[in-house]
Parts: C-alpha cells; sequence; structure tokens
C-alpha cells in the first residue's frame, strides 16, 4: 500500500505487483478523500500524474517516475 497525505488530500493505492520489474510499476485505481479546499488544481494534476506513472528511476536521491512514452511526470527528492 502506498500512501501519501497533503494538507487538501489523502490518497491510498496499490501498486500492481503483477508489472513491477526493476524499472517498471503501475498504480492501481486511486481513491481518497477531498478536504474543504478553494482550488483543487494541484492534487487534481498529481493524483492524474500518478495515474498515468508506468516506470521510475532512482538517481542521485531523487525518484523520477515516467508515464508510458517516457516522459516525465513527477519527481521527488529525499530530504532528511
Amino acid at each position: 500500500m502506498v500512501s501519501y497525505f497533503a494538507p487538501i488530500t489523502s490518497v491510498g493505492t496499490e501498486i500492481s505487483l503483477e508489472i513491477l520489474t526493476p524499472t517498471d510499476l503501475k498504480f492501481g485505481p486511486l481513491a481518497g478523500t477531498k478536504m474543504m479546499c478553494q482550488n483543487m488544481e494541484l492534487s487534481n494534476q498529481f493524483n492524474a500524474n500518478l495515474a498515468r506513472v508506468r516506470s521510475y528511476k532512482i538517481e542521485v536521491l531523487q525518484l523520477f517516475m515516467y508515464d508510458e512514452d517516457g516522459t516525465e511526470l513527477l519527481v521527488f527528492k529525499k530530504v532528511d
């Protein structure tokens, strides 16, 4: 189970393990709650991009996520 919490929403999803390889992954359907927020644009865009992820790469403490065409969708940086 993968989950995250943002000030305006929380989401939980499962990784589809049947296609998980050292570079490929696919998130299952997203489910979440939306708290009262005036602008959901950023949260909606994040969720849409997460649903499109098909591959990833980890490099220099960063996680890069890509769609099926190799277009970069999301980048996460490890922070302490």
